[in-house]
């Protein structure tokens, strides 16, 4: 059985500033505008992205081990890469979907 997407009414702010959460600025967006803030829509995508961001630095911190790091840094920067696409796709398509793998932990901030 199929499931059913429900069609979202969101403004041209909402799917932006959702756009720009996976690029980090919508964050900053997210935190300075009340109107934004009332968009269930724009605040899962803040999630996914804010939890983008937290992986990206700790895998950035980790890169930073000699060797290890320096061998594995391109595929970790691939990988971020493709969650951004990801997450931008979602918020085309005005899906709420959770990012693989890392994406059910976003649920667990509060912002």
């Amino acid at each position: 059985m199929k499931k059913e997407t429900k069609k979202i009414n969101l403004t041209e702010n909402e799917k932006l500033c959702a756009f720009l959460s996976y690029l980090y600025l919508g964050l900053i967006w997210y935190l300075v505008d009340e109107k934004i803030r009332k968009s269930n829509f724009v605040k899962y995508h803040v999630k996914q992205g804010l939890l983008l961001l937290i992986t990206n630095l700790v895998l950035g911190a980790i890169m930073g081990i000699p060797i290890i790091g320096w061998l594995a840094a391109p595929l970790v920067s691939l990988i971020i890469l493709g969650y951004m696409i990801i997450g931008i796709l979602n918020v085309f398509f005005n899906r709420q979907k959770e990012l693989p793998l890392i994406g059910r932990y976003a649920e667990k901030f509060n912002v």
